[in-house]
């Protein structure tokens, strides 16, 4: 699951990265520095107030399906993981963690089945690879925007 998270972490913040390349001279993009913020940065440019709106309208439903699943990868990341057996193999992670915000602590505390997380893992990875190609055709797509086309003078390079 953690592998899945951070493929999608990556890519979100590339494409992050050549979105603040692309903007030649207007407001830079400042990336936020949290996985949440990062998410919520690219769902904000590609969403339908966003600069990229055309662009990205195939990539805001893969977008909002790993957004959602943040919270459950700071838990597997961060938390403290009990996990109880029974006689017959099956398992129940308890995984808990203490977050704070603005100087008050709150508990976060989830309960795995052995088959909800399988469950999760098959939709994670579905949602992972549907959000990767996506953005990975966002991403050449930027790219090709950028370059000069070959046949034109250097002074008069179309983009």
């Amino acid at each position: 699951m953690i592998a899945a998270f951070g493929q999608c972490e990556f890519a979100v913040t590339e494409t992050l990265r050549l979105l603040s390349e692309v903007q030649d001279g207007a407001v830079t993009l400042k990336i936020k520095p949290t996985l949440k913020g990062r998410f919520a940065q690219l769902h904000d440019l590609l969403g339908c107030e966003g600069n990229y709106a055309r662009q990205g309208r195939a990539i805001i439903d893969p977008l909002r399906a790993i957004q959602e699943r943040i919270e459950l990868r700071n838990l597997l990341c961060h938390g403290c993981v009990d996990l109880y057996t029974s006689d017959s193999g099956a398992w129940i992670a308890r995984i808990k963690m203490m977050a704070v915000a603005k100087g008050t602590s709150h508990l976060k505390d989830e309960l795995l089945t052995e088959e909800g997380a399988s469950d999760l893992l098959k939709q994670l990875m579905t949602q992972s690879k549907t959000l990767l190609h996506r953005l990975d055709q966002f991403q050449k797509n930027l790219a090709s925007t950028r370059q000069a086309t070959p046949s034109a003078p250097a002074g008069q390079a179309s983009r």
